[in-house]
Formats: structure tokens, C-alpha cells, sequence
């Protein structure tokens, strides 16, 4: 079990990696707060989610789920924000260069 854990947890802080690395992209210096959430200044940006399923010895699958803020300019909370609050810049998420899962390392 602790094991597996291990795993997960080994799976998100790649997952992190992954999205800080493209932030940095958009000149957004973000930091990585345990166990899921991406925050600039103190306010959450993004975040991710794992599901696992198997045993012990056995992993059937893992599924990692990642949000991004990207051009949401209000919040219900005071501790979100958005690449379009940081950069005051509206993103066109269809566009080409916005293929965040086919980067190296993804």
C-alpha cells in the first residue's frame, strides 16, 4: 500500500513539473504546494487529480486530471487566480501552440 502511494505521489510531482514548466511558457513563475495545486502569489492557479485503480501488486490503471485557470477573471475565492489575471492577456486555448499533453515529458 505504501508502495502505490509512493507511486501516486511520485506521478502528481511529475504532473507538477509538467505544468509549472508551461506557465513558465507564458512568463507565469509558478511553485508546486503539496499534494495537487499549482499557486502564483499564494493564489491556486491549477491543480490536478489521480485516480488509481488495482491492488498492491497490481496497478490496472492511473488517470491524471489537470485544471488550469486560463481566462476566468473572477472568483468565488480570494486565494484563485488566472493566467488572464497574472498576465492581463486572453488565451485562444484552440489555438496550435496550446498543446500542453504533447509536450516532452507529458
Amino acid at each position: 500500500m505504501i508502495y502505490q502511494h509512493l507511486e501516486v505521489c511520485m506521478s502528481a510531482k511529475i504532473t507538477n513539473k509538467d505544468i509549472i514548466n508551461f506557465l513558465k511558457e507564458y512568463n507565469i513563475k509558478a511553485t508546486f504546494k503539496y499534494p495537487n495545486d499549482i499557486y502564483v502569489n499564494d493564489k491556486k492557479i491549477a491543480g490536478i487529480l489521480i485516480e488509481t485503480k488495482g491492488s498492491i501488486n497490481i496497478r490496472q490503471y492511473l488517470i491524471a486530471g489537470i485544471g488550469i485557470n486560463v481566462n476566468q477573471n473572477s472568483f468565488s475565492e480570494e486565494k484563485a487566480t488566472s493566467m488572464f489575471n497574472i498576465t492581463n492577456e486572453k488565451y485562444e486555448i484552440n489555438d496550435p501552440g496550446w498543446q500542453f499533453c504533447h509536450q516532452p515529458g507529458v
